[in-house]
């Protein structure tokens, strides 16, 4: 760090530096606390997670202290403890000082906010810190931001920081997540909301505050009219905290996100909730996953949120779902991992995002979705990557797919999906006219399954997004799809990386490039070319292709071409290509017999007629 910071002393102009992720350590610290001095113009330092203890944050804040121009000094994530932070405070009162006795008025405005800000996340301050710094706290009547999460405070700490910010009256962001707060601590958080006037965030995700401690952190949230963005993810809340919280809701009138994500809630919490959001008109982003509830729970309470009537929907869904839950022998379950998030505008009539990723659904709950999708208020977005869907769930959304007049984007990466899901639900979106973006990535499909694909790339009107990648089409399913592509007139990205194919499918891949002047995006990476046939395929592109970008990146090259091209781009005059090394310690010949290391070679026995690259 001492040679790295004597190079930096020539340039007196420089205005920012980052050393953060670095194993600085104390004597570091110092090293840098004595060079800023002669950088006259710095404005801003970043020392993030850099092993800084208590003498080297001493150091640097002294260093702050008396630099003219430097204002902004992160030191976040180091163990500087309560000390480092005491002396943090104490510099920046006594700075702050200074620029109001003599700054001119212009240099007050620009620096305020500075001053204004305090953050000190994750450097081991704990309960003893929190006694030390709290009346320092006290002594700032400008705060507007203050961040100290991940500090071990305990409830006692807390309650001590949150005491000493009663006074802070234009407070607008609080964040204390990570900080093992107990729900004794929920009686000072409500004090907080009642007294403050401005708080509009308020970060409090894995602490402790169970369901007495949400109980009483709704008493404040009732009689709080400025706040807008609650987080209490990973608080061990139960059913008991949602319907409190739900209380909240029936009469909020400024909540815009809330985010109860990974707690303890189940069903009952969860109709409690549906019902209050039914009548809330304001809350636009609605978080809660990793939660004990059933699947038809969450597509009722995205109804219920959307079409503002409660229940008039959920008993339909409840209804046919019991009927449909055994199907081929088996009954669905609750599922610990269920993700709904929600964006709602009052007046949208329509569910824009349904998002059940990692949520371990089940063939068996293809029906309560497909069902959803044949429902006037269907989403537009609905994302079920990674669950096991299989064939049978797939086959449960044909109808749905076929019939949505909304639905514009489908995830079903991974789900396990093979040629007969994958037909099936091209059957559906052969009467589709809505979707823009399908993935069946990661999945089971071979060439079969591709044919039924290249029918829909054929004739669908809206379609611009394609991925299949990391399936088993190989040349004779992407040969199909080619020949369809050669005909369409809408599709911008297709996606067919990882599908095995070879040197063989390329004849197609570029017949296909000059009869399609459509595609912008052609991803064939993780393929089996070798390097000649790449190489000859992307000097064909470069003259007849303005604007393409091809992906062939780690394609499987031959042992004796240790390199893959990453990206092609024809946009300028010039060919723009990226290769990527082997991480392999052989070493290559060069031109004259002598031995050089990997990257010098490829430069030049390789690369040389290039007009421009980019070695990575």
């Amino acid at each position: 760090i001492k040679i790295i910071l004597k190079s930096l002393l020539v340039n007196k102009k420089i205005k920012t530096l980052d050393i953060s992720r670095n194993k600085i350590m104390n004597a570091g610290a110092i090293a840098i606390a004595e060079a800023i001095a002669s950088l006259p113009l710095l404005e801003g330092l970043n020392v993030e997670k850099s092993y800084i203890g208590c003498e080297g944050a001493v150091a640097l804040a002294k260093a702050y202290e008396n630099h003219p121009s430097l204002l902004e000094l992160r030191i976040d994530d180091n163990d500087i403890l309560f000390v480092g932070v005491q002396a943090f405070l104490n510099a920046k009162i006594s700075k702050m000082q200074k620029h109001i006795e003599v700054g001119k008025p212009s240099d007050k405005a620009s620096t305020k906010s500075y001053f204004e800000t305090i953050s000190f996340n994750h450097v081991g301050i704990g309960y003893e810190g929190a006694v030390k710094i709290s009346p320092q706290l006290s002594s700032y009547n400008t705060l507007k931001s203050v961040d100290l999460s991940g500090n071990f405070l305990g409830s006692a700490g807390a309650n001590l920081i949150l005491k000493s910010l009663m006074s802070q009256a234009s407070l607008t962001y609080l964040d204390l997540r990570k900080n093992n707060i107990e729900a004794d601590c929920g009686k000072a958080i409500a004090d907080l909301l009642v007294a403050n006037n401005q708080l509009a965030t308020l970060h409090l995700q894995e602490n402790r505050l169970e369901d007495k401690g949400v109980q009483l952190l709704c008493e404040g949230l009732k009689a709080n009219k400025t706040l807008t963005n609650l987080s209490i993810d990973s608080n061990q809340m139960g059913s008991i905290g949602a319907k409190e919280i739900a209380q909240v809701l029936y009469a909020n009138e400024t909540l815009n996100f809330l985010s109860i994500n990974s707690n303890n809630i189940e069903d009952g919490g969860i109709k409690s909730l549906a019902t209050s959001l039914a009548y809330n008109t304001k809350l636009a982003h609605f978080s809660v996953s990793h939660i004990n509830i059933t699947c038809y729970g969450y597509l009722s309470l995205a109804l219920a949120t959307l079409i503002k009537k409660p229940f008039s929907r959920y008993s339909e869904y409840e209804e046919f779902y019991k009927k449909r839950k055994v199907i081929g022998g088996q009954t669905p379950s609750n599922y610990t991992e269920r993700i709904l998030r929600v964006t709602e505008k009052e007046s949208l009539k329509t569910l824009p995002n349904l998002d059940l990723r990692y949520c371990k659904l089940i063939p068996q709950d293809g029906c309560i979705i497909g069902k959803l999708l044949t429902d006037t208020y269907s989403p537009t977005s609905l994302n079920l990557e990674n669950n096991e869907l299989g064939d049978l769930g797939a086959e449960e959304l044909k109808l749905g797919v076929g019939s949505s007049k909304n639905l514009k984007v489908l995830i079903l990466t991974k789900n396990n999906i093979g040629d007969k899901g994958c037909m099936s639900l091209c059957e559906g979106l052969a009467t589709n006219s809505s979707i823009r973006i399908l993935s069946l990535a990661t999945n089971s499909i071979t060439p079969a399954g591709a044919h039924a694909i290249a029918k829909v790339v054929f004739s669908h009107p809206t379609m611009i997004t394609l991925s299949i990648r990391e399936n088993i089409i190989q040349n004779e399913g992407q040969k199909l799809l080619m020949q369809a592509l050669q005909k369409n007139s809408v599709l911008t990205m297709l996606d067919i990386g990882a599908n095995k194919m070879d040197d063989a499918s390329l004849p197609d891949i570029k017949d296909m490039l000059s009869a399609n002047r459509t595609l912008l995006k052609l991803y064939l990476d993780k393929n089996k070319y070798t390097f000649d046939s790449v190489n000859s395929f992307v000097d064909e592109l470069k003259s007849s292709r303005a604007g393409l970008h091809i992906d062939v990146a780690k394609s499987a090259m031959t042992p004796k071409d240790e390199i893959s091209v990453t990206e092609v781009e024809k946009g300028e005059t010039r060919l723009k290509i990226a290769f990527q090394c082997r991480p392999k310690s052989r070493k290559l010949t060069d031109t004259a017999g002598g031995s050089m290391h990997t990257l010098e070679a490829l430069t030049r026995n390789y690369f040389t007629p290039v007009t421009q690259t980019h070695l990575t």
